[in-house]
């Protein structure tokens, strides 16, 4: 990840991800281990608070590394729940199929 605009793009994508973990109900959160969401959110605090320059190195890892890890997780959790007739079916969203 040489490219700024690439950076930047990544950095901001696994920021947002993690404040939508700050949304989830504690309840939705208490089915799964808590470090699952811990590090995303963690994560999510060092891109926005500035803690330190971003070490993109460290991102990267994140992102190659840790992203099929969540997006399984994320789908276990989307199959617990039944789907509205009116909703797209997870089916047909690649990034479910490729984590199943």
């Amino acid at each position: 990840m040489t490219d700024e605009r690439t950076q930047f793009a990544c950095a901001m994508a696994i920021a947002q991800a993690g404040e939508k973990v700050k949304q989830l109900s504690q309840q939705l959160r208490q089915k799964t281990s808590p470090a699952d969401w811990k590090g995303l959110t963690g994560i999510r605090d060092w891109i926005v608070n500035g803690y330190d320059d971003i070490e993109y190195d460290i991102l990267y890892n994140a992102i190659t590394q840790d992203c099929s890890r969540v997006m399984s997780l994320i789908a276990r959790l989307l199959e617990s729940y039944p789907v509205d007739d009116t909703v797209t079916p997870l089916d047909n969203v690649q990034w479910y199929k490729d984590a199943k």
